[in-house]
């Protein structure tokens, strides 16, 4: 059997805060994909100071 992801009609409150919170954070962004075969959550943030590195890049990783 195999079961497809599908978009919730509504947004759950964790959804809502996850969103939020992420958007008040310098510009920083969350992005939720119901995609038919898995659900993938896009989350960014900017570093707090320029010449901090990034602990991990996906920069490159396929969307």
């Amino acid at each position: 059997m195999i079961l497809l992801v599908t978009a919730p009609v509504v947004s759950g409150f964790g959804t809502r805060l996850i969103e939020r919170t992420f958007a008040a954070q310098n510009g920083g962004r969350s992005q939720i994909d119901h995609a038919p075969d898995g659900l993938r959550r896009i989350v960014e943030l900017r570093l707090s100071q320029p010449d901090e590195t990034a602990i991990l890049d996906l920069s490159n990783a396929r969307s």
